[in-house]
């Protein structure tokens, strides 16, 4: 299994933009097969924080989910719009 945690931190006026993207990606991801959980969370003291929670059943699962349009028309516009610090665990 594979879990992917992302930060983002996102400047005011591109928030609103960006959850957008955001919820879209999600509920894509959300129906791919080997999507476990595409989970978004807003920090509650910090605006500018935002967080996704991936974990997925396999790095096959992972690497064909990095290869649907959602994710390759989403991803880049993310990094745009916000800092990302991605870390990836495999348990």
């Amino acid at each position: 299994m594979i879990r992917i945690n992302v930060q983002l931190t996102v400047k005011e006026e591109n928030r609103s933009l960006l959850l957008e993207h955001l919820e879209t990606l999600a509920v894509n991801s959300q129906l791919e097969k080997g999507c476990y959980a595409y989970d978004i969370y807003e920090c509650t003291n910090a605006d500018e924080k935002l967080l996704i929670f991936e974990t997925w059943e396999s790095e096959a699962a992972l690497k064909a989910h990095q290869q649907t349009a959602h994710f390759k028309s989403i991803s880049p516009k993310l990094r745009e719009l916000a800092e990302l610090k991605v870390e990836t665990f495999t348990y």
